[in-house]
């Protein structure tokens, strides 16, 4: 980068299970070509008009393909291809968050590079892709104005992150009813009734005399085991002692025993990322992006009709955060429809289902050991904290909304200036759902699982019994797997029609730009 001076840099950044093979042979090459045809400088012979200088473009390949298992002879031999790639890419995506916040950090270097070299950049990222150029964006060495655009494209991000006063305002709501069109029957009804019950399963509420409480209690129960072989407390022991850098005074250190209880009540000033990677301020997704919205004009392109986001991140929320194997997340799931569908008596995820609990401390083990992926020295202890709020965002913490790349959430994203629009009077979001969708809905399962009737004999019913699992493997492929390109369209669909898509891109991008809609050939000249 040392050598790219005074330049118009594009940076494009792949999403999820994005593999380095496919980055070179489709997005990258896709995605230049389709900005080179509407008329966005991309090669160096161009000039960009709105400051001269010559263009450049460069694709950036993270570690967000998780796919080595395909290559196992177990799966290969065990399932399709196609039940392994819809079905278990979703077990990874919590691997694929904490990587993509890692990988934010030489991204920001390389912006820190660009940027001193008289470089102007604009970014255009696509699903978890938005991960990694928000953790860039968030991380202190990244000053306001380095990166100039940014088009966010189906970010798989929550909606939350942009904004410290998430709870004050209406977008989550808003965002429920403008998606309900394209759930799945038998999801839609229970997004909001089945987030609102895990969120109070894990310790939160909105009431302070209660947020939290299940932790304390929990390690009130475990700090009375202070010998061992206590198991919990072992776990308990083994963590806090992995850092002496952060807790030097062992597991009873009063910090400690803070990072175990204090789970929900964020510790972040403003809400935001730290500025310091050796820090205990944590705390939940809620606002840890939103001081991305000072340092660059971001625009966020959103499809209501996003099967993977509307489908797969709503799920992961839901049994996947805190992170756990594919039968526990599955059961999980079951449990809630069982409950649901009055089969059990039982409340939408009890706190007998916890899955963090005394003996399986998903706190403390969901931790990767430091520095995972080799991306600091190990000797350097100075990023711990960073290190460890990461983890517990990736790894444990629920979204609370839905993904950004779902809705517009118009109050947020309103530029630098906070106007709403910028200076060609564009706004900083772009509809594509029109591009985008290609069903509604994306599934059209009506029930997660047949209840057998009462009125069943005993043979019939044993057999609608022994049919549940099948018809719940079913919803849950049908809705994941359902019309992924509504998530890939911009680079997977045929480009006359995502042209209105980019387009809207290109009038964000340069100023000024031109209409790249060739002349009507039909119409006379003047």
């Amino acid at each position: 980068p040392d050598n790219i001076s005074g330049k118009n840099v594009t940076i494009l950044v792949h999403g999820f299970a994005v593999s380095r093979t496919n980055l070179l042979n489709d997005f990258l090459p896709t995605y230049t070509k389709r900005l080179y045809w509407v008329g966005h400088p991309v090669l160096p012979a161009q000039i960009a008009q709105g400051n001269n200088k010559p263009a450049y473009t460069i694709g950036i390949s993270w570690k967000g393909d998780h796919r080595s298992f395909l290559n196992d002879p177990f799966f290969r031999n065990n399932f399709s291809l196609v039940f392994a790639g819809k079905i278990m890419d979703g077990l990874y995506f919590p691997d694929d968050e904490f990587k993509a916040l890692q990988s934010g950090v030489p991204l920001a270097d390389l912006f820190v590079r660009l940027s001193a070299n008289s470089n102007q950049i604009s970014v255009i990222a696509h699903s978890l892709g938005n991960m990694v150029v928000n953790s860039a964006l968030s991380r202190p060495n990244v000053q306001p104005g380095m990166v100039s655009k940014y088009i966010m494209n189906e970010a798989a991000v929550a909606a939350e992150t942009f904004a410290a006063d998430f709870d004050q305002r209406s977008e989550y709501l808003d965002s429920l009813a403008a998606t309900k069109p394209y759930v799945a029957p038998f999801l839609e009804p229970y997004r909001l009734p089945f987030l609102t019950a895990h969120l109070a399963q894990m310790g939160f509420s909105t009431n302070s005399a209660i947020q939290d409480k299940i932790w304390l209690d929990q390690w009130a129960r475990i700090s009375q085991c202070p010998q061992q072989p206590c198991l919990s407390h072992s776990t308990y022991d083994a963590f806090y002692f992995k850092y002496p850098h952060l807790f030097p005074q062992g597991p009873f250190d009063p910090l400690a025993v803070k990072d175990y209880t204090v789970r929900w009540q964020n510790r972040r000033a403003g809400f935001q990322a730290p500025t310091s990677d050796d820090t205990l301020d944590f705390g939940p997704w809620q606002g840890f992006f939103s001081g991305n919205l000072q340092k660059a004009d971001i625009y966020n392109s959103f499809d209501n009709g996003d099967c993977p986001l509307d489908h797969a991140f709503t799920i992961n929320s839901l049994v996947q955060a805190p992170d756990r194997s594919f039968l526990d997340s599955f059961s999980a799931l079951d449990l809630a429809f069982e409950s649901a569908y009055g089969v059990i008596p039982r409340p939408l995820f009890a706190a007998q289902d916890n899955p963090d609990n005394d003996d399986n401390q998903l706190w403390l083990t969901n931790v990767p050991d430091y520095p995972a992926n080799g991306i600091w020295n190990p000797s350097d202890s100075s990023h711990m904290g960073i290190h460890i709020q990461w983890a517990r965002l990736a790894y444990w913490y629920p979204a609370r909304s839905l993904a950004t790349g779902n809705f517009p959430y118009k109050t947020i994203f309103t530029g630098k200036s906070g106007s709403g629009l910028d200076e060609n009077n564009n706004t900083f979001w772009i509809d594509l759902t029109k591009q985008g969708v290609s069903g509604t809905p994306c599934s059209n399962d009506q029930v997660y699982f047949q209840v057998p009737g009462p009125d069943l004999s005993p043979e019939d019913r044993a057999a609608a019994i022994l049919a549940v699992p099948g018809q719940e493997f079913n919803s849950i492929y049908n809705a994941t797997s359902a019309n992924v390109d509504s998530h890939t369209f911009m680079t997977g669909k045929p480009y006359w029609q995502v042209w209105p898509a980019f387009k809207g891109f290109l009038k964000r991008l340069d100023t000024p730009s031109q209409n790249p809609d060739p002349p009507d050939p039909n119409r006379p000249t003047p």
